[in-house]
């Protein structure tokens, strides 16, 4: 049975939260010209 509505949206705020904490993250340490899209999806476990 598919998963209401609700929860996957639910889901996908949560997923925007943890890719946007990381991505503030990796972008302190790093800085802006060195960090890449795959460094964020990795510390943000995705």
């Amino acid at each position: 049975m598919p998963r209401p509505a609700q929860q996957n949206q639910n889901g996908l705020d949560n997923l925007r939260a943890q890719i946007l904490a990381s991505g503030l993250q990796v972008f302190a340490a790093k800085g802006l010209r060195a960090t890449k899209i795959s460094d964020i999806a990795q510390h943000a476990s995705i």
